[in-house]
């Protein structure tokens, strides 16, 4: 099953990134995957906002899709200058069952490290990425006493326990925000 992706604007962004686009790249989850019945290898970028191949590999490809001309500048990690980009083409990409539509741009160099970005990597379901949250809040356990309204203490006498040996001092009266006086005035009368 293809997953479809809108490439209607067929543009990228003003900026894109990528984590780094030499030979040299270690430790870094490595996939073999297919473009268009060919396979080759990638570096998942979680980091990288495009897909990208080498010349190379764009020339070895079979049925070669027509390159766009390139409307982006790419930049690594760190870098200030952009690598010369020779264009971009869509196309189907798939590893095992998973497959997808995707934004490849075609270095002019002859690297052999293919990235793939985060987002495409995410839809062939490679990688997930998960917000983990800590412990329970106390709004999370009591949800009836944080309903999002101010409330009051009733019947409820309280001592205030005040330090004789520190001076008073007088402060002005704070203005309460235009936003939520209609709400503080409600909430006192």
């Amino acid at each position: 099953m293809v997953k479809c992706v809108d490439f209607s604007s067929s543009v990228f962004d003003d900026k894109e990134h990528v984590f780094s686009i030499t030979d040299k790249i270690v430790n870094s989850p490595k996939i073999t995957a297919c473009i268009m019945n060919c396979p080759n290898d990638f570096v998942i970028d979680t980091g990288a906002s495009v897909n990208i191949i080498g010349h190379s590999t764009y020339d070895a490809l079979a049925n070669k899709r027509r390159i766009q001309s390139p409307v982006l500048n790419l930049y690594a990690f760190g870098s200030t200058n952009p690598p010369p980009v020779q264009g971009f083409f869509d196309s189907e990409i798939s590893y095992e069952s998973n497959k997808t539509l995707a934004k490849f741009c075609v270095l002019e160099s002859n690297t052999s490290s293919n990235l793939l970005s985060g987002e495409t990597a995410q839809r062939m379901q490679l990688i997930h990425f998960s917000l983990q949250t800590g412990p329970k809040t106390i709004p999370d356990e009591f949800p009836a006493l944080f309903d999002g309204t101010m409330g009051r203490i009733k019947d409820i006498k309280i001592k205030l326990h005040i330090d004789t040996s520190v001076p008073q001092v007088s402060q002005r009266h704070r203005h309460i925000p235009f936003h939520i006086r209609k709400d503080v005035e409600k909430e006192l009368n």
